[in-house]
């Protein structure tokens, strides 16, 4: 969801555009702008998390002008000042306070946030500029057009993507009842299970409709939301893009809010419950009927 923000960030910085990010994200969605990260070290070698070092700060941001924190969690910016240095940052309180404080930046769509700092920078800059699909590594973009373009046009592509951390995990069992409905009365359509594992309530989708991927880099799924028709899915990295690829889509949310972190360009809804195994499949049904009215339209 950073991604409007660093693509206005990196074209309009003249003199160069420096990301700098921790190693172990160096296979995340930061694929266009390869040549330009820079990777410090904020992970001890046991793996467990640790603030980056003011020498790591100073070494990796050495010749920038200004220095840009788009981590909302961290407001431990100020102690990284660096002479000569304009700081900018998303972040408005500490770490330690967020579970009891309100955060000003939380009313806001996380798209908005980020984007927010740079009109810190560039005041007449607008996200709406900035909204395209994630720019993918070629073998993966080659890997799903040629999926897309074996299946032939008469074909339909519904990726779906289930599986995050536990409590963002769809586990209603009308879930995979309402897809296995949906595929009867629509024969034209087939499921790209996003889900990177084995498992999950996707399971449970008869199989001879469901294209998988197991095993595949985390790129080749990203390239497959960019194919597809219409997306469902839960709060995950793979909504997001279907969002900014202005894919048709149904966002599944319980435990986080879909004012911050739901649908914000492509066409289609939220679908809220209070707990990921109490979605009903009346409103799974309504969810996958918007979808195809929004699908529907865009081909008339």
């Amino acid at each position: 969801m950073m991604l409007p923000a660093l693509r206005a960030l990196s074209r309009n910085s003249t003199e160069g555009f420096r990301l700098l990010v921790s190693p172990n994200k160096r296979e995340s969605v930061f694929f266009e702008f390869e040549k330009q990260i820079e990777l410090w070290t904020d992970y001890t070698s046991e793996g467990d998390y640790i603030f980056p070092s003011d020498e790591n700060i100073r070494r990796a941001s050495g010749g920038c002008d200004s220095l840009v924190n788009l981590c909302t969690w961290w407001n431990d910016f100020d102690s990284f000042m660096i002479d000569g240095i304009t700081a900018y940052s998303v972040a408005e309180t500490k770490f330690e306070s967020y579970p009891s404080s309100l955060r000003t930046h939380d009313l806001l769509h996380a798209f908005e946030n980020y984007f927010k700092v740079v009109n810190q920078i560039f005041e007449t800059e607008s996200i709406e500029n900035y909204v395209a699909p994630v720019m993918l590594p070629s073998e993966a973009i080659g890997f799903a057009k040629s999926i897309k373009e074996r299946l032939g046009t008469k074909i339909k592509l519904l990726g779906i993507h289930s599986y995050s951390r536990p409590d963002k995990t769809m586990t209603s069992c009308a879930f995979p009842t309402e897809i296995n409905k949906f595929l009867v009365k629509n024969p034209d359509w087939v499921i790209v299970n996003l889900d990177p594992i084995k498992g999950t309530i996707l399971d449970a989708v008869s199989r001879e409709k469901v294209l998988r991927l197991y095993g595949r880099p985390l790129s080749y799924y990203l390239a497959m939301v960019n194919v597809c028709d219409a997306f469902i899915g839960v709060d995950s990295c793979f909504l997001h893009a279907a969002d900014l690829a202005r894919i048709p889509s149904v966002g599944l949310f319980s435990p986080t809010s879909p004012k911050i972190w739901g649908l914000k360009f492509s066409k289609g809804l939220n679908l809220c419950a209070d707990s990921m195994s109490l979605f009903e499949g009346a409103d799974i049904n309504l969810a996958l009927g918007s979808l195809m009215h929004e699908v529907n339209a865009q081909y008339c």
